[in-house]
């Protein structure tokens, strides 16, 4: 399947926890590239998602993946359920984005998510990627696809760092999204591994590990996903990353419907037993 973009999730469960992995990790969804490929999607675009971290890293299955995808763009969005955690992904997202430039030279390579926003200019200088996304990365995409089809030009692409002549150059920055419900409908869940792939923490489903007739442990933890019901918090601490991505403090909310739809089909379609809120 063709994909103008490929989302990369970065990460590597097995490196990291090495035979832990194999029973006691969590593995949650990318919800963050999860959304953004949905959204896209609907304006016109066709995506990919590549969940490093669930399907391990190793750079023949990269080859294979983008020789099968052809992306236009790849963005590895470096995000963690704690902010603190995109930091700590940084290392897989440069491994990622070395492959990426080894196999395909010419592919257009870009980061977004928390460590990205907070620090462009330092992760452009330091990362061997073509462009950095400061902000959320929807509209940002959006006209970095619109650039590969020549509709716009580099200097009009909200929310993007680059390089001209040896210089960093930056443009300015990209609205935040207002109406989650129309711009991030939902999720791509279509386009990742079946959701019995990913689990829930262990000490998420305590309670039904009591008693004689408690149930297999990996049949309570499968299948799981990640969701978020709001964007942003409402504080300004200033040893917290969370707001370089939403620009300040404040919160947005999808409504009630749209939530109750999206654990209506996890539930109904994809069998879902547990349900992160990963709001912050």
């Amino acid at each position: 399947m063709t994909a103008d973009i490929l989302f990369i999730h970065p990460g590597n469960q097995k490196k990291t926890y090495q035979n832990l992995s194999n029973e006691f990790t969590a593995v949650a969804t990318p919800v963050w590239a999860s959304l953004l490929a949905h959204s896209i999607r609907s304006h016109g675009y066709s995506a990919a998602i590549y969940d490093a971290n669930l399907e391990g890293w190793d750079t023949s299955t990269l080859s294979s993946v983008i020789q099968s995808c052809v992306p236009k763009i790849v963005a590895v969005m470096v995000y963690g359920h704690h902010p603190s955690a995109s930091t700590q992904t940084m290392p897989a997202a440069r491994a990622i984005a070395e492959a990426c430039k080894k196999a395909a030279p010419e592919l257009t390579v870009t980061l977004g998510g928390t460590h990205p926003s907070a620090l462009p200019e330092r992760t452009l200088k330091e990362e061997p990627v073509d462009f950095v996304i400061q902000g959320e990365g929807l509209y940002t995409l959006l006209d970095l696809l619109a650039w590969t089809r020549e509709e716009k030009k580099l200097s009009d692409i909200r929310g993007l760092w680059y390089r001209k002549d040896g210089a960093i150059c930056s443009n300015e920055q990209a609205p935040r999204i207002e109406n989650l419900d129309t711009e991030l409908p939902g999720y791509a869940w279509d386009l990742l591994k079946p959701l019995n792939s990913y689990r829930a923490h262990n000490w998420h489903c305590f309670q039904d590990f009591a008693g004689s007739a408690a149930p297999e442990y990996s049949d309570v933890r499968s299948p799981y996903a990640t969701i978020y019901t709001s964007l942003g918090c409402p504080f300004s601490c200033n040893y917290c990353c969370i707001n370089a991505i939403f620009g300040k403090p404040s919160v947005r909310y999808w409504s009630i419907e749209t939530v109750l739809t999206w654990i209506d089909q996890l539930v109904e379609e994809h069998n879902v037993k547990n349900i992160m809120i990963a709001d912050e």
